[in-house]
């Protein structure tokens, strides 16, 4: 089963906890300058969004790389920067359209997160639960329930038999 880290970002307090455990974690030091997780506020409003490497199927970071320094493990499915091959141009930084991707001020690299061996830091210490650490399968199955939900049509259990979905029209569709 393949986990994914998602970003719930209506939970984010912006408080940068994940910052400040990740860079300790990656780094030995306090610093979110050098943290591979980013909290990016909306000025205009108390709008905070986690922004992180989203480990993609396809990284474009990895073919906009010259040197082939950004790679993705068959085995493990993890993108990685091997810094000894990375010369610093940021071409990952530009080819990522997410922005998961930031620059190390110290020696000019990427930053990119790798999970932390499968137990992200920043999951463990986010006080507000804006950062999930969860099977792909699972979240698509939160996903569908919370739409349910949000349509008015959530199955119901009686104890002697199935669970039974009531049909609502809704501007013309049919949810069943």
């Amino acid at each position: 089963m393949k986990k994914i880290l998602v970003v719930e970002a209506d939970n984010c307090n912006g408080c940068r906890i994940c910052e400040m455990y990740c860079s300790i974690t990656h780094t030995g030091a306090c610093n979110p300058e050098t943290s591979r997780i980013r909290i990016i506020k909306r000025d205009e409003s108390a709008v905070f969004l986690p922004t992180v490497c989203h480990q993609c199927e396809r990284p474009l970071c990895a073919e906009a790389c010259p040197t082939n320094a950004i790679t993705k493990s068959d085995e493990s499915r993890l993108v990685s920067i091997n810094n000894d091959e990375c010369i610093g141009c940021e071409a990952c930084i530009i080819a990522c359209p997410l922005g998961g991707l930031s620059l190390d001020p110290q020696t000019n690299k990427p930053l990119m997160c790798d999970l932390c061996n499968g137990d992200p830091m920043c999951v463990k210490t986010c006080p507000t639960g804006a950062l999930l650490f969860m099977d792909a399968t699972q979240l698509a199955l939160q996903k569908r329930r919370q739409a349910m939900a949000r349509a008015g049509c959530l199955p119901t259990r009686s104890p002697d038999g199935p669970a039974k979905v009531s049909s609502q029209v809704l501007d013309n569709t049919y949810v069943l």
